[in-house]
């Protein structure tokens, strides 16, 4: 049977890229669980281990509220990864710091079965959303908002997995914007906007010009989340 032989990372200041190998193919291999940990400054093992977030579900499954799950539920059904929430948390506008270093380990996944060490998981949960039509586009309600329900954040049974091999750890990297004489910085624009669009239904309605007016607001936070390190890089030239 297959292994991951290598598991490589590579990183900027917001978003790493993970890829691996194998050896073989892995039967019964749904995808890979892929998790990062963050290191203190001798390089060793913190407690912080996430899982990293994933959005693509199984046949059967439906994630119309695009929410995000983590990969022991999603796996990554591909041999590479973006870690896109190294910096920016899953959910809210909040960015993690940068100047840290992180591994991550990769571990093929199939179905439970006898024998398999069960991966850690839960069935959907309830979440409040915005209630959307056959498009996709949030119901207006009668006062002019968009209709908020209790929905689960995704639809579907959850599906059982089950650890194929061991993990397999990348190389430690540095999430800087620091490479020698260059510094480098980009934004979260495209990247964001799916998460965007969520938050701006969080109080149940998208105003006129809303977002034009978050974007010529100084202070406002989801502008700072967008922009990223690129403006405090602009005020250090």
């Amino acid at each position: 049977m297959g292994k991951i032989t290598s598991v490589r990372a590579y990183a900027n200041n917001e978003v790493a890229y993970i890829a691996w190998d194998i050896d073989d193919r892995i039967d019964d291999c749904l995808g890979f669980e892929v998790t990062r940990i963050i290191l203190d400054d001798q390089g060793n093992d913190t407690a912080d281990r996430v899982k990293c977030a994933a959005w693509v579900a199984f046949k059967g499954q439906r994630n119309p509220y695009w929410l995000p799950q983590d990969t022991g539920v999603w796996p990554i059904q591909k041999m590479s990864w973006r870690d896109l929430t190294l910096r920016k948390k899953r959910r809210g506008a909040e960015r993690r710091p940068d100047e840290v270093r992180v591994r991550y380990e990769v571990r093929p996944v199939g179905d439970v079965k006898p024998g398999l060490a069960p991966v850690p998981g839960q069935a959907p949960r309830t979440v409040t959303v915005a209630k959307r039509d056959s498009k996709g586009k949030p119901v207006i309600g009668a006062n002019g908002k968009p209709v908020m329900i209790q929905d689960k954040e995704y639809s579907g049974q959850r599906r059982e997995l089950g650890y194929l091999g061991p993990a397999v750890s990348s190389n430690k990297i540095h999430v800087t914007r620091h490479r020698g004489k260059f510094h480098s910085t980009f934004t979260n624009g495209i990247l964001a906007a799916q998460w965007l669009g969520n938050v701006l239904l969080e109080d149940g309605i998208v105003g006129p010009n809303e977002l034009i007016e978050k974007l010529e607001d100084p202070a406002d936070p989801h502008r700072k989340y967008l922009a990223g390190d690129v403006l405090p890089l602009l005020r250090e030239l």
